[in-house]
């Protein structure tokens, strides 16, 4: 009709086609029809620019329809759900405007941006239909908006995936556009103070890593869709877990150690209750911040290392206080204050004691009587270590004091043992996840750094502890060893000294209480390698200040073989290249007496100018000052 209107009045032909768009978009409806119609026109009227010459009036009128149905087309497009439900008539026209849309404009940069703008259009709209008084949404509310969106995006995939070019990205655009509304209202939730509602919160986490994982099985999505930090959207949660954890964690650890009377388990379990039940709270809490998956907020791993590491301490600390120190702090620490407070000398109230000393008061007395007050704020964790080392000053004297092996205390080094090989398993588990997360090079190294460094004080401070009660459970056969070996050197009659050496074997053969007592890898590790240590040492002191001549050569090199071949114990202790070794630089050693002092002199000068560091079989250069330096006492 309109073009039969026109015909007569003189127009060109491209203002009429230019007139007659004009015309079907303003009443374009979403209908096959007016869509068809609007294509062919427009089809037509490039084809004709391409062979004829545009007056300005035809290029300006062109302009202003083409911005028309730029205008009409993007408003068809930003509600296609509302225009084109899914039919196979409606998905016919909705590809029609498509293609309308792409012949008019081929850079996708702006369909793309319309895309954007329906999805957060789509999620405006089911968001307004939540009645909130607050800022934020419940957490039903956004578990509900994080299940719309992904059933909107799968709905939209699998029904007008076909529809658009393929370098549009149709899907990645909705999804963009809704994501970024649902990130905004996502970090609004989590970013309010974190009270009771703690596992809400973890639990709307879970959820997010669960659509997450769902939208990048798309494979449209998987590479196209930037997705929020999850660890560091709900970090203020995660700090709040952390906090409660280090609060179980110092309730826990003295409760479980309470009713531990330091009892082995069984034969093959030779450590008490306590170490396992202390670190199970602790083993759990770090499961679960594992399940969280949180992703490249790998410095809570470095957080939660701090907390393994105060229940290392405070794990030692309350059997120290418990047993071994409560004598020696009521002595040396509290004298004045039990007395005033009728403390009795129980672990708790030692510990009560502890926690109500301020550092400065622990670290500028001695043993002074002086007054410490009760009401103290409880100090921090790194007083408590500084406390220790206080503690260990004053009781310097303690390490002479020989402890007795029972089963008591082998049970206490078997307890260390366990506990030290259950931080290593979670030392593992850190390091893996933080290997294991996006985070660059540089940002891992840092954290492991943290990580490892915090675990190695732990280890220290185990290992310390366990060297120092082990050190006090040998005091005695170490002293009688040495005082057994020197006498046996030293006798000249044969009978003698096969019962000084009976005598020795006795005092060897006490590291039966041990393997019966400790574990084996503990036994044969540690303990049989201390006293290989304390044995040969011995002998090596007696030969160094024993004048040439004044041993029997043969009497000592028998010894020597002997305490080799002990030790090894037919492959079971320490190893035989060691012993052997050892064994070859103690009868090197004492050559070395057997020779004037000109002749030492002159090996000791090749060995000061030797570039090459002696064979570990052959004697060093201190050895032979320490020869020459206790002969010229002697004179």
């Amino acid at each position: 009709r309109y073009q039969r209107r026109v015909r007569g009045f003189g127009f060109s032909r491209n203002l009429k086609n230019v007139s007659f768009i004009s015309l079907l978009v303003g009443r374009l409806q979403p209908k096959y029809s007016h869509v068809h119609s609007l294509k062919l026109v427009i089809t037509e009227t490039q084809e004709l620019f391409k062979t004829e010459a545009m007056t300005k009036e035809e290029i300006s009128s062109f302009s202003q329809s083409i911005a028309f149905i730029f205008t009409k087309l993007e408003s068809f497009i930003t509600e296609y759900k509302r225009y084109f439900p899914p039919s196979e008539k409606n998905l016919k026209v909705f590809k029609l405007v498509i293609d309308i849309y792409c012949s008019i404009q081929n850079d996708p940069t702006n369909l793309r941006k319309v895309l954007q703008e329906s999805g957060k259009i789509r999620y405006m709209a089911q968001e307004n239909r939540a009645d909130k008084e607050t800022a934020s949404f419940s957490e039903p509310e956004m578990q509900f908006l994080i299940n719309w969106v992904y059933k909107e995006i799968t709905g939209d995939l699998r029904q007008y995936g076909d529809i658009f070019p393929q370098e549009v990205k149709f899907i990645t655009q909705i999804a963009k556009g809704m994501y970024q509304k649902l990130t905004y209202d996502m970090e609004q939730w989590a970013s309010k103070p974190v009270g009771s509602e703690i596992k809400s919160g973890f639990d709307l986490m879970k959820s997010l890593q669960t659509f997450h994982k769902n939208l990048q099985s798309i494979n449209e999505l998987s590479k196209n869709l930037p997705l929020m930090d999850v660890g560091k959207v709900f970090s203020g949660f995660i700090r709040k877990f952390l906090e409660e954890t280090s609060v179980r964690v110092d309730e826990w650890i003295p409760r479980s150690c309470e009713s531990d009377q330091l009892v082995a388990q069984s034969n093959l379990i030779r450590h008490s209750t306590s170490v396992g039940d202390s670190f199970t709270v602790v083993r759990q809490a770090l499961d679960y911040l594992i399940s969280l998956h949180i992703g490249d907020s790998i410095h809570f791993y470095s957080q939660f290392t701090e907390i393994i590491l105060k229940g290392v301490e405070e794990y030692i600390a309350f059997w120290e206080l418990k047993i071994w120190w409560k004598e020696d702090l009521e002595k040396f620490a509290f004298p004045e204050q039990r007395k005033k407070t009728d403390r009795k000398g129980t672990a708790a109230k030692l510990s009560e004691a502890l926690r109500s000393t301020s550092l400065s008061q622990l670290t500028e007395r001695s043993t002074s009587t002086s007054d410490i007050p009760i009401e103290v704020e409880q100090i921090d964790q790194n007083t408590k270590i500084r406390f220790r080392s206080v503690i260990f000053q004053k009781m310097s004297e303690k390490e002479k004091v020989p402890l007795e092996i029972n089963e008591k205390n082998c049970v206490w080094i078997n307890n260390l043992h366990q506990l030290s090989h259950s931080i290593m398993e979670m030392k593992g588990l850190i390091l893996k996840q933080i290997e294991s997360s996006n985070c660059t090079d540089d940002a891992k190294q840092k954290i492991i750094h943290s990580v490892v460094s915090l675990f190695d004080q732990g280890f220290k401070l185990i290992e310390s502890t366990s060297s120092h009660y082990l050190n006090r459970m040998t005091a005695n056969v170490k002293s009688q060893m040495n005082a057994t070996i020197s006498r046996l050197l030293k006798c000249k009659v044969k009978e003698e000294r096969k019962k000084i050496k009976a005598e020795l074997i006795t005092q060897l053969d006490s590291t039966s209480k041990f393997y019966e007592l400790v574990y084996e890898d503990i036994f044969f590790n540690i303990i049989l390698r201390k006293y290989w240590k304390f044995t040969s040492g011995a002998i090596k002191g007696i030969i160094l200040v024993s004048p040439g001549g004044t041993l029997d050569a043969l009497v000592v090199k028998k010894l020597i073989n002997f305490i080799a071949k002990y030790f090894y114990g037919e492959g079971r202790g320490v190893s035989e290249d060691e012993t052997n070794l050892y064994a070859l630089y103690l009868n090197n050693l004492l050559d070395l007496t057997y020779l004037p002092n000109n002749e030492l002199l002159l090996i000791q000068k090749e060995l000061n100018s030797s570039s090459t560091p002696p064979s570990p079989s052959s004697a060093t250069s201190n050895d032979v000052s320490s020869i020459l330096q206790y002969r010229a006492m002697k004179k």
